[in-house]
């Protein structure tokens, strides 16, 4: 039986396996202004809103799309738009919650807004690796 732990953001409680790569954005700036974590990296951020239920359709699919991508050098990374980092939102002029958007290095290159299947979150992902 795998371990659990569970991660309380902004107001939302979960349960998620050990093998993600998710972070929080708390953790991925870890002292760093969000360009300069941004840099010389492949990221996925998922930007959600607690009480979205749409955000919550989304939250299994980008957990397992991080834990099949364990092996990459994608970052993922769960933002919600409340509290310190509702900066986010209007740095990359989010419309609708939930929305994922790949960087790389530090630049936009793709975004899904909405409702997205699991295929379409890893085909993002996987834009990511393409040199």
């Amino acid at each position: 039986m795998k371990s659990l732990r569970v991660l309380l953001i902004g107001m939302c409680i979960w349960t998620a396996s050990l093998e993600t790569k998710i972070i929080t954005m708390y953790d991925f700036l870890h002292n760093n202004t969000f360009d300069q974590a941004c840099l010389n990296r492949a990221v996925l951020i998922k930007i959600w809103a607690p009480g979205s239920i749409l955000s919550m359709m989304i939250q299994q699919s980008f957990e397992e799309v991080s834990m099949e991508c364990n092996q990459t050098p994608v970052v993922f990374v769960d933002c919600s738009v409340n509290n310190d980092y509702c900066f986010i939102k209007d740095h990359f002029s989010i419309k609708m919650i939930p929305t994922i958007i790949a960087l790389k290095n530090g630049v936009e290159i793709a975004r899904l807004t909405g409702y997205q299947s699991k295929e379409k979150i890893k085909e993002l992902a996987e834009t990511l690796l393409q040199p």
